[in-house]
């Protein structure tokens, strides 16, 4: 979570998002071969959730189909358990569950998920990496110091906008760059506590003064 000055929220991303995590798990349920006794395992590493089963995709699928978005198939195991699935609104069925894998990690600003099986179909292995921000405490960092440079840019704006009219109030300020006026309010007190501008005038109305 990082807070920022433009908005009330706070910047919020997760380490995985639930979405991804339920759909894959339940994906694994519904396409597993229970011919195979062996469990689906799933394998926590410090940047990736790893699930595996056996046995692969339905054919015709391969693992260049696995590389779209979107895979297609008419062939189905266990369709009583998707019926399952589906009562308990974890699947959706409709070949949904990419599209809603890949939607929810990039709306959580995550890396694409990964799928694979072999040539011969005998498992199915999804990946879902982590978070950037939750890597390591340098790539964290990284986000931090992206947030506070694109507020340093927008000081920077202000001060360009009020030498072209130093007349302009918080509330035209907010509307030319896109953030609120409770933001611009606050950028205008950083600027005159830096030194770097100087109302003049009374509070409603009156103008800034560059110094």
């Amino acid at each position: 979570m990082v807070k920022v000055d433009d908005k009330a929220e706070a910047n919020r991303a997760y380490n995985y998002p639930y979405t991804a995590i339920e759909e894959v798990l339940s994906n694994a349920v519904y396409h597993k071969s229970y011919d195979d006794r062996n469990p689906i395992e799933v394998r926590i590493e410090p940047t990736s959730i790893i699930v595996y089963s056996l046995a692969g995709p339905m054919p015709p699928i391969t693992n260049n189909d696995l590389q779209n978005e979107r895979v297609l198939s008419r062939n189905y195991r266990n369709r009583r358990i998707g019926d399952l699935l589906k009562e308990l609104d974890m699947t959706e069925g409709r070949s949904t569950g990419f599209p809603k894998i890949y939607r929810a990690m990039r709306n959580n600003g995550s890396p694409d998920p990964i799928f694979k099986t072999d040539d011969l179909n005998q498992y199915f292995l999804a990946e879902l990496p982590v978070h950037p921000a939750f890597v390591g405490d340098n790539v964290a960092q990284d986000v931090v110091e992206n947030v506070v440079e694109n507020v340093v840019d927008r000081l920077d704006l202000i001060v360009l906008l009020l030498k072209e009219d130093n007349t302009l109030s918080a509330v035209q300020l907010a509307k030319q760059l896109g953030v609120t006026s409770r933001t611009i309010q606050r950028d205008l007190e950083k600027l005159s506590k830096a030194g770097r501008i100087k109302h003049v005038g009374p509070d409603k109305g009156g103008s800034w003064e560059i110094l």
